[in-house]
């Protein structure tokens, strides 16, 4: 089920944009999800798949609970991550990725601090981490001047 999603996913954004596929794809990751446990990896990997479908799907028609949605899955998979799993920093660019989209979209703040808590928690997470990074100090100049408007 999960490789047949994937394969509709795919000859949706490579060739023709049927948003039947794309409906039918989400549709069987929906039920991926539904069959597969909490602790094993397929659940996992369904999880990102209907979320990364959902994104596409809210993309192309622009449907806000799709959008809603994806957040949704993003957050629980954070904590299908155990505490330093390199899985969680691309968890945290995702959720980011998506907090950002809604923020751009439907200019709530909320979405806009929870985006800089997502990236600053990824950037906690790189071995690297020296100081803030180019996201971090715009979103965090954006916040800075929503903040100074109210």
């Amino acid at each position: 089920m999960i490789c047949q999603s994937q394969a509709l996913l795919k000859f949706f954004k490579d060739h023709n944009h049927d948003v039947a596929l794309l409906h039918q794809a989400v549709e069987l990751l929906q039920n991926a999800v539904l069959m597969s446990s909490g602790g094993d990896g397929n659940h996992q990997i369904s999880q990102e798949l209907l979320a990364a479908a959902l994104i596409t799907r809210f993309e192309r028609l622009g449907d806000r609970s799709d959008l809603d949605t994806a957040i949704n899955l993003r957050r629980s998979l954070l904590e299908t991550y155990p505490p330093g799993d390199e899985g969680r920093f691309c968890a945290f660019i995702r959720l980011f990725a998506d907090l950002s989209t809604r923020y751009e979209k439907y200019d709530e703040q909320s979405d806009l601090e929870d985006a800089l808590s997502a990236v600053r928690s990824a950037m906690a997470l790189r071995p690297q981490n020296e100081g803030l990074s180019t996201m971090e100090q715009r979103l965090q100049q954006e916040l800075d001047l929503k903040n100074q408007c109210e």
